[in-house]
């Protein structure tokens, strides 16, 4: 899928540059619906998300065939630590065709230092992308030689390629620190960085 981009000028006020930006989501959503495709959308819309008065973000969404999904699991909540009348400015749109099982909200600073909460919901992937279970592969790897050279060469060129493309030192040596500063402790977060790195190595 493409992405949009909207240039906007400084002197243009905060009302039009949404409403340019909101205009050129549409059309990008048209596009992924002629395409064939399911859309879902998170959105920080500075707006109470649901309201859905003319020329709100609720309002445009669902011209286009886009509700909010976490509202039909979950009652109205502040996402913004500032908000004190339990008004999301904050959602997740989806199309018809992304079955949602539930939804709701995190807790403020729960998986991360902001001052919006996240946002979540359980797709049914089985019936929004269907049921195809590849088959099995029967392809078996060749074990490294480590007699031969050019393999072993070959072999520490892509490893050293790999390091690079995903920074995969820095990673590291930013996940080292953070467990120094919590004394050798790790909290749910930092065992979700670690595994994630694992995965790529």
């Amino acid at each position: 899928m493409g992405t949009t981009q909207a240039s906007l000028s400084c002197s243009e006020s905060k009302s039009k540059s949404k409403k340019v930006f909101v205009d050129n989501l549409c059309k990008q959503i048209t596009k992924w619906h002629d395409e064939g495709c399911e859309v879902v959308l998170g959105i920080d819309a500075n707006e109470d998300v649901t309201v859905n008065a003319p020329q709100s973000i609720h309002h445009r969404f669902r011209a286009y065939g886009l509700e909010e999904a976490i509202l039909k699991h979950h009652p109205p909540q502040a996402t913004h630590q500032r908000n004190q009348q339990n008004i999301p400015i904050d959602g997740i749109f989806t199309t018809l065709g992304v079955p949602i099982l539930a939804g709701g909200y995190y807790a403020f600073d729960e998986f991360f230092d902001c001052d919006h909460r996240g946002l979540w919901i359980d797709i049914d992937l089985s019936a929004s992308l269907g049921n195809f279970q590849p088959q099995k592969s029967n392809f078996k790897p060749r074990k490294l030689s480590l007699q031969d050279s050019r393999s072993v060469r070959k072999y520490l060129q892509l490893v050293h390629k790999g390091y690079a493309k995903y920074s995969i030192p820095e990673r590291l040596n930013k996940l080292n620190k953070r467990i120094d500063h919590l004394g050798h402790q790790m909290t749910p977060s930092l065992v979700r960085k670690y595994n994630c790195l694992h995965r790529i190595l």
